[in-house]
């Protein structure tokens, strides 16, 4: 009879170290159009990223955050991105431009909206059907020209929360994701995945910090 061998446990997965994860949020940012011309500085401690500079427009500040979440390793993003528009859009215009988009969009066209603009912030009032309307408004609003940030205050109406408007066209794939979650009880819907790092040690190293260059 062969004596009992005993078996050693694998060793944990190693932390990705900061380093690491600037260096892939940085090749994130650099593969995408709409921010790979933008002055952004990537920061990170512990696996927190921080990103700091200047963006032309909402929509580009959100895509980064965005694509730092996807990266394996980051436990959150604080976005310090400030947006400058490339020239000042008087807010009546701006206004009209946030209006016109709302009243084309396919999901959120059919409702009618509050829009008020202050040196630049959108604030979206009024009622919707669903969770999805809510923050499809918010998404448009944020593409509109000049617009440097969106109050989204927006109620979803207390009868229909969580089921889709019977008069809005469905989208096969976001939409039904998001519906689904909704309806499982969900309060908001992020539909980008974000990998957490539960490593309970502290690291109190220096900040790695690296800039993006277009």
């Amino acid at each position: 009879m062969q004596p009992t061998q005993l078996l050693t446990p694998p060793a944990a997965t190693e932390r990705v170290t900061d380093a690491a994860i600037v260096a892939a949020v940085r090749a994130m940012l650099h593969f995408n159009p709409r921010v790979r011309s933008a002055e952004t500085l990537v920061q990170v401690l512990d696996g927190v990223v921080t990103l700091a500079g200047t963006v032309r427009n909402l929509c580009i500040r959100q895509g980064a955050e965005q694509d730092a979440r996807h990266v394996m390793g980051v436990a959150n993003v604080h976005n310090l991105l400030k947006v400058r528009p490339a020239q000042l859009v008087p807010d009546e215009e701006i206004r009209q431009t946030v209006v016109a988009a709302l009243g084309r969009d396919p999901y959120v066209g059919h409702l009618p909206f509050g829009v008020q603009v202050h040196g630049g912030q959108a604030l979206l009032t009024g009622r919707v059907d669903t969770h999805f309307e809510l923050e499809r408004a918010g998404d448009v609003a944020a593409g509109a020209n000049g617009v440097v940030g969106v109050h989204n205050q927006l109620a979803v109406a207390g009868a229909a929360a969580g089921l889709a408007s019977a008069s809005a066209p469905r989208n096969p794939d976001r939409n039904l994701v998001a519906q689904e979650a909704h309806e499982a009880g969900a309060h908001e819907v992020n539909n980008h995945l974000l990998v957490l790092n539960t490593d309970p040690r502290i690291n109190h190293q220096t900040p790695v910090e690296h800039g993006i260059e277009a």
